[in-house]
């Protein structure tokens, strides 16, 4: 990129030496700095009941702001569009936009356009995500004792440094009351997150992140990392980490303005995908492994790219069709109290080996319709035996068929018990775990 001598302070800076002043790039620089103004935004619209809700242009006109002068000049001055409609920071009450002038809208038959007005993000007036607030007033003398006391002063100027959970800005509107939109609350504990050289940063207001970093440490082994974060121990400088965080550590002190770093541990919600990182703050409720036959390494241990996702509940949902999980090695599903598969249909499992109940265990289940046809072929046969034995004569008078009841009693009773034993088997069999 092109560096011009210029300079920052004057719209065409100064041509002395410079070899494209006659070139007309500093009508283009003074024209463009006389389209940009500074304004504070006094209302947003951002749904259909707001009372200016037609007059933006209805659900075209949606992210629409209203705004006035910062020197409060002008009251209610104007409106103005998002200059970017696929990338969309909506701004607060009170917080800094900057407006640029473009020829946008066709006037009449004579192609002819009017300019209209279009905002950017808001200025970072603190530096902080949670919002940018600049207060009406312009010298803090001025504001209420309250509010006085939310500002310091240091060498770079007045600071905030809210404390007592909350100010008396007006966050949500400041002429055009919408209850609908009367949502934004301020939080006084939202931490920023601490930058590494090189990191490009996502932030919202409300503890959310998304971090495109690296691994990042320093070389001098006498120069410990200043301020550590938790996937830098291990790995050379450049490796990448991308790390997506809603909602920050609930240990997090109540000092807002202090910067943090994530914490896998203690945030409310991550996805991490490392590639030679180790998180040494990572768990997961099991890591006994005792199904395994060779224990895995854990995640706080690990050192090559995976993906962790932590929450207090992770639900993964296929609407139409199915949830494939594949490992090369092994998968594991591990839990400290229950673990519950349902199917309205059926369980399938295929392995040339299926251990239940432990590695040790190496009893075999047996077949359930095998089983009981052997059962039942020695019941009939010991049927037949009793049956049998219930005739049994006495030998001391062969002209007599005598029976000898001291057998045929017994017989009879085990005859009958094992009749009912067979009518026992058959719903033996489950209608539900085959096997083989």
């Amino acid at each position: 990129m092109a560096i011009f001598r210029e300079g920052v302070k004057t719209s065409t800076g100064i041509k002395i030496n410079n070899p494209l002043q006659n070139s007309g790039i500093f009508n283009t620089i003074s024209s463009l700095n006389n389209n940009l103004t500074f304004v504070r935004v006094t209302d947003v619209v951002l749904n259909e009941k707001h009372v200016k809700f037609n007059e933006v242009g209805q659900w075209n006109g949606i992210g629409t702001i209203f705004y006035e002068s910062i020197d409060l000049q002008e009251k209610s001055a104007g409106y103005a569009y998002p200059l970017n409609s696929h990338y969309k920071t909506f701004p607060l009450a009170n917080e800094i936009v900057v407006l640029i002038s473009i020829p946008s809208k066709l006037t009449g038959t004579q192609n002819e356009f009017t300019n209209q007005m279009y905002y950017l993000n808001p200025v970072s007036i603190w530096n902080h995500p949670h919002h940018n607030a600049y207060p009406s007033t312009r010298d803090i003398n001025f504001l209420s004792q309250k509010q006085q006391d939310d500002y310091d002063r240091t060498d770079a100027g007045y600071v905030r440094r809210v404390e007592d959970e909350g100010t008396d800005i007006e966050l949500n509107y400041k002429y055009y009351s919408n209850p609908s939109q009367n949502t934004f609350e301020e939080n006084f504990n939202i931490h920023p997150i601490i930058p590494f050289m090189g990191d490009v940063i996502f932030e919202g207001r409300h503890g959310q992140s998304i971090r495109f970093g690296s691994t990042s440490f320093s070389n001098t082994l006498t120069t410990p990392l200043m301020v550590p974060n938790n996937w830098s121990l291990i790995g050379k400088k450049g490796d990448p980490i991308t790390i997506i965080r809603n909602g920050q550590s609930l240990t997090a002190n109540d000092k807002g303005w202090e910067h943090i770093t994530e914490d896998i541990k203690y945030d409310l919600s991550s996805i991490y995908l490392t590639s030679y990182q180790q998180i040494i703050s990572c768990s997961i409720a099991n890591e006994e492994f005792k199904s395994f036959p060779t224990k895995p390494v854990g995640p706080s241990s690990y050192i090559d790219p995976q993906i962790i996702i932590n929450s207090d509940r992770i639900i993964i949902n296929s609407k139409v069709d199915s949830v494939f999980i594949s490992g090369q090695k092994s998968i594991g599903i591990s839990s400290n109290e229950d673990i519950n598969l349902e199917s309205l249909k059926s369980i399938n499992l295929d392995s040339p080996l299926i251990r239940i109940g432990g590695l040790e265990k190496t009893q075999p289940v047996l077949l359930g319709d095998d089983t009981i046809d052997v059962l039942t072929d020695l019941i009939n046969e010991l049927i037949n035996l009793t049956s049998a034995l219930k005739y049994i004569q006495k030998p001391t008078d062969p002209t007599q068929a005598i029976v000898d009841i001291g057998i045929s009693t017994p017989a009879g009773q085990i005859e009958t018990a094992l009749g009912n034993i067979l009518n026992r088997l058959g719903p033996l069999k489950s209608n539900i775990v085959k096997v083989k």
